[in-house]
């Protein structure tokens, strides 16, 4: 089923047909100082609605969307130029995938979130961009303290080489072809992904 769930169905509480737990109230509250405007993508509803419930009651985000569907994905951030992406680690998602959302919106905080992020795939992630990580099975409170540090820019260690890191340096022609597959790569899996919607 393909859905976009908008700030307006979020603060109304009709996302994901859960009436009642989706009000923004508390964001409007904070009038010195204007949210941090975020989209969310995750292909997993549970998380979607925890993680919705989470973020409306913080005052540092206004959600403008949850994408569920990850053919539309990139064009919705392109749209919205959002301040802060949070990416859900799908089977689809791609490095290549994570290289056009941060393209798409080059002045936004992309962060990845996942079960397992091996050290490599994390060194890969911040070379192209990536602000921070999160990880699944956290607590509420603890999502919630992690995103804000990540969206200010605290606490992020420094990227460094892990110990069995299986990338060499490339020439600038060299990069240039892998950036062209990474992109070919992605886009074949927007395709993919757009048959089987």
């Amino acid at each position: 089923m393909m859905r976009r769930y908008r700030y307006s169905q979020i603060e109304s509480g009709t996302a994901f047909g859960y009436k009642g737990h989706y009000t923004a109230s508390n964001m409007r509250q904070n009038a010195d100082c204007s949210p941090s405007r975020l989209v969310l993508y995750t292909d997993d509803a549970v998380l979607a609605v925890g993680a919705l419930h989470v973020l409306s009651s913080l005052q540092q985000f206004r959600v403008l969307g949850a994408e569920t569907v990850l053919s539309s994905l990139v064009p919705f951030v392109e749209r919205v130029r959002p301040d802060v992406i949070v990416v859900d680690l799908t089977p689809e998602i791609t490095l290549g995938l994570v290289s056009v959302l941060r393209n798409a919106a080059p002045e936004a905080r992309l962060i990845l979130w996942g079960r397992s992020l091996s050290e490599e795939l994390r060194y890969q992630a911040r070379q192209i961009g990536v602000a921070g990580f999160l990880e699944h099975g956290i607590t509420a409170e603890q999502f919630a303290n992690d995103l804000k540090d990540l969206t200010r820019g605290d606490g992020l260690p420094a990227a460094q080489n892990p110990d069995h890191l299986t990338t060499v340096p490339l020439t600038n022609r060299e990069s240039q072809l892998v950036e062209l597959l990474s992109q070919l790569e992605s886009m074949l899996a927007v395709h993919r992904s757009r048959r089987t919607a």
